[in-house]
């Protein structure tokens, strides 16, 4: 079962797509509260997804000075599937330099086009389904300014009576109640407060209307990247009802892992209590493809990452980079995993968490791979308390 398919029922939708290939794992204990055109209505526009230079470093590594995507997943819906047969686009774009968080259009790349929406549901119109799209080639996209990726998906307007009533969008991960019909979501610690304006400190999804970019409330579009090395992610652990699987033990169809990897307490957990009653705690997990029972070092650094340096520098055959900074890093623990993954759980005294506020913490996993007698580095994951 491959990593991103940690996503309570859709796990058998995700099969590994290639050898050698591992979904990073963003999806991993993630909840869908809504699904959303972010602010293009029915018009023809892009939803898009930043994932944060800040928050993941490491990955996608094949070509220096690029970050490399070999496969995306996402949930696509459409309001009437049955009266319109519609397709999206995919694109890809890097940070623009003169502006933070946001992208640089001018660096469009395509990943995928015309790619098929759901298909008629058995009942009713309104169908909703799982895509991995892998492209014939992996494709790359320069690391600019603070090295944010964006992901975008590109709708056509909404046809026949518009939107809501038909048109494509894509599910989300809420950070936010817009109102309280709304049950599914998760409010992140202080790092991404106050929730609003809405903004590259607060929220990880945006909307391209005619070159307009504009920050939607605090979410993500459900999205998880496969590149050509070891997955692993970082968890923010939670006790909110309204993210059951951010819970620790997690509940029937979530983990084993506890924790969520999304982009709200995923990167920005609440370990001083910024919202009342939460006391989160964190998670590093690591995944990879036929590894089995794999010997998995767990690594901690505060601050920012370290310069990539590739893994095979310094053990032949390894896969990966180093993201932590040689001279500072702290080995937390080592674990013997199971079913090609391992996961390292830190917990947080209470007397300690009010210094905590504010603390930038890197957490890295390095599999000693004793069968090959080399070793695999997961991607690098930075929280802010």
């Amino acid at each position: 079962m491959q990593h991103a398919s940690r996503f309570g029922i859709l796990a058998a939708a995700l099969a590994s797509t290639a050898a050698a290939q591992d979904f990073i794992g963003f999806t991993y204990n993630e909840q869908v509260g809504a699904t959303s055109r972010g602010s293009l209505g029915g018009a023809a526009g892009e939803v898009i997804t930043r994932i944060d230079g800040d928050e993941y470093g490491g990955w996608g590594t094949d070509t220096a000075g690029m970050r490399t995507i070999s496969s995306i997943f996402m949930i696509i819906q459409d309001q009437d599937a049955v009266a319109t047969a519609e397709t999206f686009d995919i694109y890809l774009y890097a940070e623009d330099p003169l502006n933070p968080g946001f992208p640089d259009l001018t660096t469009k790349t395509t990943f995928a086009m015309f790619e098929a929406g759901p298909p008629a549901p058995t009942t009713g119109v309104i169908s909703a389904s799982a895509k991995v799209v892998t492209p014939a080639t992996p494709v790359a996209v320069p690391i600019q300014g603070g090295g944010d990726i964006f992901i975008s998906f590109e709708f056509a307007a909404a046809p026949g009576l518009g939107w809501p009533t038909d048109g494509l969008s894509s599910q989300i991960c809420l950070g936010t109640q817009p109102s309280a019909s709304f049950t599914v979501f998760d409010i992140p610690g202080g790092a991404q407060q106050p929730s609003s304006p809405a903004g590259p400190n607060n929220s990880h999804g945006l909307s391209n209307l005619g070159g307009a970019l504009t920050y939607s409330s605090t979410r993500n579009w459900v999205i998880d990247v496969e590149h050509s090395t070891a997955g692993g992610v970082v968890l923010g652990v939670t006790n909110q009802t309204s993210c059951v699987g951010s819970n620790n033990p997690p509940p029937t169809g979530f983990g084993p892992a506890p924790g969520t990897a999304d982009f709200m307490s995923g990167v920005s957990p609440d370990v001083v209590g910024f919202n009342a009653g939460r006391a989160d705690d964190v998670t590093m997990e690591y995944f990879r493809v036929g590894s089995g029972t794999p010997l998995v070092f767990f690594l901690a650094d505060i601050g920012g990452f370290a310069a990539e340096m590739p893994l095979s520098g310094l053990v032949a055959g390894a896969t990966g980079v180093s993201c932590v900074n040689i001279g500072s890093f702290l080995t937390l623990g080592f674990v013997v995993g199971s079913g090609d993954e391992a996961f390292l759980t830190t917990t947080f005294p209470a007397a300690v968490r009010p210094t905590l506020a504010g603390f930038p913490l890197i957490q890295q996993a390095v599999e000693f791979d004793t069968a090959n007698g080399t070793a695999h580095a997961s991607p690098c994951g930075r929280q802010v308390f």
